[in-house]
């Protein structure tokens, strides 16, 4: 497995952090920012490495206070700068005039995963979620009773989604069964050599389990590895430094 294809729901610093640091390439989608209308958006307040502040638009300083049990680093304003900032109604409505901006730890790893978004390969590859595992989730949601559950606790809901995808496989296997062997009773109605029988019965086992059995995502990505200008993620304690063979591959940095 190379990729992690997911939705923009997994695209969190601790989901992206984990799929890089075991050598894998996640594929999410583009996530809209939360904030408020007629505010700064949050790329608008740059951290800077060296200095371990971020700038606003007004090129005030907001200096590092604290970090708070979510494993986000907190940088505040100062008040009596606020104050008098022509940009306020744009930036705060806090009453102390105040600004707080969230940079998380590992905020590098969403960095890096952007980074991968913008390639074409990927672009492809996410492209065919809504052609295959979105179908098998509409599936089990509508026909599978996977909009809710009886049960409580990890274990016990796993075994019982492990059971109903279970059963789902155990359909689509019977259905591609019974096309093979309406198939085979269709060509044999002609009245074929057994030989003849036989190249075509390995043909059509090998074309079925193809399309049951295999992964096509592989195909669609080229031999050829895209290029693109990579952008360094700002190095933040706990963010991986060195990337595995197969990212590098994949990246070809320049």
């Amino acid at each position: 497995m190379r990729f992690v294809v997911a939705d923009a729901g997994y695209r969190i610093p601790w989901i992206c952090k984990r799929v890089i640091d075991n050598g894998l390439i996640p594929v999410l989608p583009y996530k809209r920012l939360m904030s408020k209308d007629g505010f700064f958006r949050p790329y608008e307040y740059i951290y800077d490495e060296y200095f371990n502040c971020v700038l606003c638009s007004e090129n005030h300083v907001l200096s590092y206070s604290t970090t708070n049990r979510d494993g986000c680093r907190e940088f505040k304003s100062k008040p009596y700068i606020c104050k008098n900032c022509p940009s306020r109604g744009k930036c705060t409505a806090n009453s102390s005039c105040i600004k707080t901006v969230l940079k998380h730890l590992w905020n590098g790893y969403l960095e890096l995963a952007e980074d991968y978004r913008h390639t074409p390969e990927i672009r492809k590859l996410y492209d065919r979620r809504k052609e295959t595992i979105e179908r098998v989730f509409a599936d089990t949601k509508e026909k599978h009773s996977m909009r809710f559950t009886y049960f409580r606790g990890l274990a016990r809901i796993t075994n019982w989604v492990r059971l109903k995808f279970a059963a789902m496989n155990l359909k689509k296997y019977v259905l591609h069964r019974w096309l093979y062997c309406f198939l085979l009773r269709f060509l044999s109605f002609f009245r074929l050599s057994v030989y003849s029988l036989l190249i075509i019965q390995k043909a059509i086992f090998l074309f079925l389990r193809k399309m049951v059995f295999r992964q096509t995502v592989l195909g669609l990505l080229k031999n050829r590895p895209s290029i693109f200008v990579y952008r360094k993620p700002p190095a933040m304690p706990g963010v991986q430094k060195s990337f595995s063979d197969e990212q590098k591959k994949f990246l070809q940095l320049v």
